[in-house]
């Protein structure tokens, strides 16, 4: 009887090339891929070479055509939109992406799907762990964008990787699914770490060289990397919206109350109801930006599917239509009682000079705090599906 372990079928092995005016390394690229895959299939996996051309003038996906690969076409420009139609299109178990620009050596693939097979989700190729050959990469990218793009994705999803830009990944199709990736463009490689750290997947790194590329960039070095950061901003509504509002709250509310009887000497210097109204104003602010916060972090936990932390779970959980509705309430009562004194003693005076500032002040804002959690609790509801 044959032992079952030899009976099971290896993964089949998907290599996908997105591929823009590649005529001068395109050849190369395949030629490494080819030798990759015959090293894999020693270990008995199978596997193909898509090559997704991105809309190219010159003779790369008739040099692919060429050497025996699978060329798709793809209209829409993008790396993400070449990506997602490569993917789309394979057979594989596990996807491997790399440039053809000769940037990435895809010789290395077996230790790729080597990592994959021990239980990984996401291999990514670390050019910072591994070889960044002469001229490969410009002082700027090396130690600047790339190190502070990674920081920002470290910080703010809490991951662990050294390089997020790198270009070299590999990945189960069943992964792939699961991460619904949406971009288009060049943020589509952060799109995809930042949510395997949502979804708490397997992220690994394999040390790769990385070699000077053979051809035009097509890279929008400030272009693209505004789009990176962007992308992780609009992705991590804690950091981007809920803590910056939550510090402004504090602050400013701080601020109003320390001189809502009267001014103080603070630092050597007198403050008074200046100061005071600006601080009720930076709290109103801050209230304002942490309930955009909530709306976003509902959003990319409802429409995108990505699950929340701990305290931002139970924030959402207990919180309700009704239970803002019930606090908005609250809060906009008691600023027009303040108010209302404020007009009483008016009435009281025969409408004449009045020196209420503070409380008018004070009362303003607490009805602006009502408000806004009043009209905001519509939009949770929605958001959340409360009907």
């Amino acid at each position: 009887m044959i032992p079952s372990s030899r009976m099971r079928t290896k993964p089949y092995i998907s290599i996908v090339m997105p591929c823009l005016n590649e005529e001068k390394a395109i050849g190369k690229c395949i030629s490494n891929a080819l030798v990759g895959l015959s090293k894999l299939e020693k270990l008995g996996h199978k596997g193909e070479i898509i090559v997704v051309d991105n809309n190219s003038t010159d003779n790369s996906a008739s040099i692919a055509e060429k050497m025996g690969v699978r060329v798709i076409f793809e209209k829409k420009r993008g790396y993400g939109a070449a990506l997602k139609q490569g993917i789309k299109n394979s057979r594989g178990e596990y996807i491997i992406i790399g440039d053809c620009d000769n940037t990435y050596n895809f010789r290395q693939i077996k230790s790729f799907v080597g990592l994959l097979e021990k239980g990984a989700d996401l291999v990514l190729g670390s050019r910072f762990k591994g070889t960044i050959k002469r001229g490969a990469m410009n002082f700027s990218h090396r130690y600047i964008g790339n190190p502070l793009l990674t920081f920002i994705l470290n910080l703010s999803f809490n991951s662990k990787i050294s390089d997020a830009q790198t270009g070299m990944r590999a990945f189960s199709k069943a992964c792939y699914k699961r991460l619904n990736l949406k971009s288009g463009g060049m943020e589509f490689a952060s799109e995809m770490i930042i949510k395997a750290a949502y979804h708490k997947l397997k992220i690994k790194e394999v040390p790769v060289s990385y070699y000077p590329r053979l051809g035009i960039s097509k890279l929008s070095p400030l272009n693209d990397a505004w789009r990176h950061i962007k992308f992780v901003i609009l992705y991590s509504p804690t950091y981007a919206l809920i803590l910056p509002g939550f510090v402004f709250f504090i602050l400013g509310i701080t601020v109003g109350i320390l001189l809502a009887r009267e001014g103080r000497i603070l630092f050597n210097h007198f403050f008074d109801i200046h100061t005071m109204g600006m601080g009720f104003l930076l709290s109103n602010v801050g209230l304002h930006i942490m309930l955009l916060g909530l709306f976003a972090r509902l959003y990319t936990q409802e429409l995108l599917g990505l699950p929340s932390r701990f305290l931002t779970n139970n924030l959402l959980k207990n919180l309700s239509v009704e239970r803002l509705l019930l606090l908005g309430s609250f809060l906009l009562l008691i600023g027009l009682v303040v108010l209302g004194n404020v007009v009483v003693v008016w009435v009281q005076n025969g409408f004449g000079e009045l020196s209420k500032i503070r409380q008018v002040i004070i009362g303003a804002n607490i009805v602006g705090f009502g408000l806004q959690i009043i009209f905001s609790s519509f939009l949770f509801g929605l958001l959340s599906e409360e009907v």
